[in-house]
């Protein structure tokens, strides 16, 4: 194992540890700080054999395809005050990918935190667990390297950075070492991107209006304004909300994705005009159709109150 540490902004930046391969860079984590590794840091593979995304599915790493990492800290604040964690996690990942990839504007979030190119392909996906009432587990996944091949035909078609189709505007090349080394220094970013926002989160006691995340959140998700198909897996509706979902033929229901709401929750339009927050579950876009109204501007992120719901971040406590 190799490491590797530097400062950032408000603070020291996560040290990085890069394992040739691992079963679960969560798992991993997880046992150097159960070990007395202090936060926060950082440990990567681009070798995953056995990795979780969100809602239990399977997230592999082939040899070389992809980057893995996860970020462990030891955060300012209680389970019952991070319902923001997972979408502004999924913010410092994004404006990190921008950055080191120069992609720009060509990748968004679909909520909470998937990274997705404009064109609905998906570049990476986020996990948070939680260790004990003060550490939290960011996993990351992102594929560097196409073609990818699907083992879930109903997933997103992925993007990728680098190869034929890739994305970013500059390639490593072919040469392992270099691939190595951009690898890096692009786990680097993403662990201290995110270290950022969730530390600022922090010093806001999780109020993402004030922090101003709120409003950037808002201007990187894809999903607002959208048609979408959503698994509500947390069943929590607005006051006044009976009516039922329009079921899709093969399961979930439809709606309109209108706004986030003051705890980062998903405010959904139902076909008979009532609303639905979702703060757990799972979202699919769907293609606008002819006649639709357009899509909510970017931001609009205006908010009802409800009760806070961390959810999102599967808290496991030894």
């Amino acid at each position: 194992m190799a490491s590797s540490e530097s400062t950032t902004r408000g603070g020291r930046a996560p040290a990085l540890h890069v394992l040739a391969h691992t079963s679960s860079t969560q798992d991993a984590a997880r046992d150097l700080l159960r070990s007395g590794v202090e936060p926060p840091f950082a440990v990567l593979t681009r070798d995953q054999r056995s990795g979780r995304g969100r809602l239990g599915r399977p997230w592999s790493t082939p040899p070389g395809g992809g980057l893995a990492l996860t970020l462990v800290r030891a955060s300012g604040i209680g389970p019952g005050m991070r319902s923001w964690y997972p979408l502004v996690t999924g913010l410092g990942a994004l404006e990190a990918l921008r950055g080191a990839t120069g992609a720009g504007g060509g990748i968004g979030l679909k909520w909470p935190n998937d990274l997705l190119t404009a064109d609905a392909r998906k570049l990476g996906g986020i996990l948070l667990e939680g260790d004990g009432p003060g550490h939290v587990l960011v996993g990351i996944g992102v594929n560097l390297a196409g073609p990818v091949e699907l083992a879930d035909a109903s997933a997103l078609p992925p993007a990728w950075l680098w190869g034929e189709d890739g994305i970013a505007s500059a390639d490593p090349g072919p040469v392992a070492s270099a691939r190595d080394a951009a690898a890096r220094a692009l786990a680097a970013a993403i662990a201290e991107g995110v270290e950022r926002e969730l530390a600022l989160l922090d010093a806001h006691e999780g109020d993402a209006m004030a922090s101003g995340q709120r409003e950037r959140y808002g201007m990187a998700c894809l999903t607002l304004g959208r048609e979408v198909r959503f698994d509500d897996l947390s069943a929590t509706s607005v006051p006044g909300s009976r009516a039922p979902a329009a079921h899709m033929p093969d399961g979930g229901a439809t709606a309109r994705a209108l706004r986030l709401d003051a705890d980062g929750r998903l405010v959904l339009g139902l076909p008979e005009g009532a609303e639905r927050v979702v703060s757990v579950g799972d979202v699919r876009h769907l293609r606008t159709l002819d006649g639709d109204p357009p899509p909510a501007p970017p931001g609009a992120t205006a908010a009802t109150s409800a009760p806070a719901s961390p959810d999102d971040i599967q808290e496991t406590h030894p």
